[in-house]
Formats: structure tokens, sequence, C-alpha cells
């Protein structure tokens, strides 16, 4: 690990950062200039509006149902902002977009209605990369829809051995500022209490670490 990257960070690249810089790169094949809407924004989400900025996106749109949350997208690089408690994201998306939908939509939740609305969100020949894992069963929209608009839905899982290294240079190098990423630390003799806290996600947490005095 470079000598000026500090260790706590260096382990919340594993998983909170790699998971979604290998959906982005390496599944979605993302290329500079492309549109992205990321449907779910907590620790995965959140590091995927870096990672999007980083590599070019013309257009980040983060999509999340807690406004605390989606202003945190706006401060590390996301371009526009839907809750869909405020009326039909899709529709939002395609308005930003001027009616085309987007290159790609990254989904970290796992359920039905935000599977079903990163397909909604795409534009024709657009990729919908699923990254979340829920525990129920979901169906998609009819057949039809993804031969006519020629979608692609691919499936991303955890990361590679070389996501690491590159990530680490990308933090070494300051291109990529994750010191707001650890939202708390605990000492190693308060690994419970760090364990509650992020139950309860108290403060919202992004990453929590614990760390040995």
């Amino acid at each position: 690990m470079p000598d000026n990257v500090p260790f706590d960070q260096g382990a919340v690249v594993t998983d909170a950062i790699a998971t979604p810089y290998h959906a982005i790169t390496a599944r979605g094949k993302l290329q500079l200039g492309e549109t992205v809407a990321i449907v779910g924004c907590g620790g995965l989400g959140i590091h995927a509006v870096q990672l999007c900025r980083i590599a070019g996106a013309s257009r980040i749109i983060s999509v999340d149902v807690d406004d605390e949350i989606l202003d945190r997208t706006k401060s590390v690089g996301a371009t526009d902002i839907v809750n869909p408690k405020s009326g039909n994201t899709a529709d939002k998306i395609k308005e930003i977009t001027e009616g085309l939908g987007v290159d790609l939509a990254l989904e970290f939740v796992g359920h039905q209605d935000t599977i079903a609305l990163g397909v909604e969100s795409l534009k024709a020949g657009g990729r919908l990369v699923i990254c979340g894992l829920g525990p129920d069963d979901i169906s998609l929209h009819p057949p039809n829809i993804f031969v006519r608009s020629e979608y692609e839905v691919i499936g991303s899982y955890a990361f590679e051995r070389r996501d690491i290294a590159i990530l680490l240079e990308l933090i070494s190098s300051g291109k990529l500022d994750i010191s707001g990423s650890i939202t708390a630390r605990f000492n190693l003799e308060e690994a419970n209490t760090a364990l509650e806290h992020l139950r309860d996600k108290a403060g919202k947490p992004i990453r929590i670490v614990i760390v040995q005095e």
C-alpha cells in the first residue's frame, strides 16, 4: 500500500469502493461522456458517484429516498439528484437526459422496484448493472422491451485483485478523495458498540472502521 494512504482508508477500499469500481469499469464499461443513473446511494452508491466522475461521465444522476444522502452525493460529484418520493423517477431521468435516458444504470439495492427503475431509466442500447443483493425473486418487463430497445442487463459481484491496486493509486495521487467515507471510528475494545452503531444506522454512516490503538 502506498505510504501516503492511511491504513483505515486502505481498509475501506475493499468492498466499499472496489465493488462499485468493478461494476462501473469491468461490467458496465462506462465510457467518457456517457450518462449514468445510480440507484441506491448508500456506502457503495456514493462511491460509485465519485468513480463515475473520475471516469468522465457527462451526467451523474443519483437516486435515493433519503434527501440527506442525496445531498452527500452532490458534494462528491452528482450532477442531478432524484428522490422517488417526489414523483415518477424514470420520467425525471428522461427529462434530465432530454428524453433519451441514460447509457448506464447502476443498481445497488436488489429490489424489484429499483431494478425495474434501472431498466426504465435506460436509453436504447443502454446497460443496467445489478449489484444489489436482495432476498426476493424479481420479474422484469416483457421480453419485447429488451429486444426492441437492445438493453443489456448485467450482474456484478465484488471485485478483482487488480482493482485494489488501481484504486490505491488513485487515492495516493489525489484523484480519489475518500477522507469523508469513514464516518465513525472505534477502538477494538468497542467492536460491539461499532456493530450496534452500524445496525442502527446512527448518523447514516458511509463506512465504520475499527482500529487497534
